[in-house]
């Protein structure tokens, strides 16, 4: 049982030729099989942000990824496996 009322599933099925009709159709067929069953039908609120703190958040997390991304492989550490 989760802490929070609300969680957000992705399911992403791998496809190794979008061309090939018939491995379409096979990952239609397992999309169709996927089942989700909610213990409740309460609708998720909407997040009340005002424009400039979300444009400041998004501008501070843009700033971020830039420092980020010039780092050396070296400088950055290994994820805990």
């Amino acid at each position: 049982m989760s802490d929070t009322k609300y969680v957000l599933v992705a399911v992403r099925i791998q496809l190794f030729n979008p061309n090939n009709q018939a491995e379409v159709a096979e990952v239609n067929t397992l999309q169709d099989q996927l089942v989700i069953e909610a213990g409740s039908a309460d609708p998720m609120p909407l997040s009340k942000w005002e424009p400039e703190s979300l444009k400041a958040l998004t501008a501070r997390y843009e700033n971020r990824v830039q420092e980020t991304q010039q780092l050396e492989r070296h400088d950055v550490s290994p994820r805990p496996g």
